[in-house]
């Protein structure tokens, strides 16, 4: 990163696939490929043992097989999750013609996969603090108390905002008692993860 070679955690790696730089985006493409390839050997065994228990003990507990017992668990039938898979089958014409136009606005033939994040046009920078402000305001509007939950869970710093070494990537909520919740993210100055950290404090608002 400019001119210099650095060492990152694979959480910043993944957020330089927002960077309006194509070449910057391939980098970080790379080098987290990388990272995960050297990773292979010990997190398949894992995978391998995660798996075998799931499906040992769903057997055993008279489970036709461990996506039966995840349905039940969620509180839906196979027919509700083959409906919701057929709405994604029949949404990818249009998902490929969106990817196809994003190509044409990025002058690029075709997208690859560090091109999915990439910026269109002129990129507007979403500090932390103008998120907090942009969805408290907005949450407000809809709903007093969704805005009260916001107002809260900011003043009482429920969130895990930033990157850092030793952090895991993405973003979740996880309810921890008391109507509180703690919200895990990775937060970068462009719009997705203002929306997703609207989305982490909306599954808050329901706990």
């Amino acid at each position: 990163l400019d001119g210099e070679e650095r060492e990152l955690p694979l959480s910043e790696i993944g957020n330089l696939l927002y960077n309006p730089a194509r070449d910057i985006r391939r980098r970080a493409f790379e080098a987290d490929a990388a990272a995960w390839h050297a990773l292979a050997v010990p997190l398949t065994a894992a995978l391998n043992g995660v798996k075998g228990q799931q499906l040992t003990l769903a057997l055993r507990r008279g489970w036709e097989s461990p996506l039966d017992q995840a349905l039940f668990s969620n509180a839906i039938d196979r027919s509700v999750l083959d409906a919701l898979m057929q709405a994604i089958v029949e949404a990818l014409p249009d998902y490929r013609r969106y990817l196809r136009a994003k190509a044409r606005l990025l002058g690029l033939p075709v997208l690859t996969g560090y091109d999915l994040l990439a910026p269109v046009g002129e990129v507007t920078p979403w500090p932390y603090d103008t998120a907090r402000e942009f969805i408290t305001d907005q949450f407000t509007a809809f709903n007093p108390r969704l805005g009260a939950l916001a107002e809260r869970a900011f003043a009482e710093q429920w969130i895990d905002a930033g990157p850092r070494e030793g952090k895991d990537g993405g973003a979740f909520s996880m309810p921890v008692g008391d109507e509180q919740s703690r919200i895990f993210a990775n937060y970068l100055p462009v719009y997705d993860w203002m929306s997703v950290l609207a989305h982490e404090l909306g599954h808050s608002y329901h706990v």
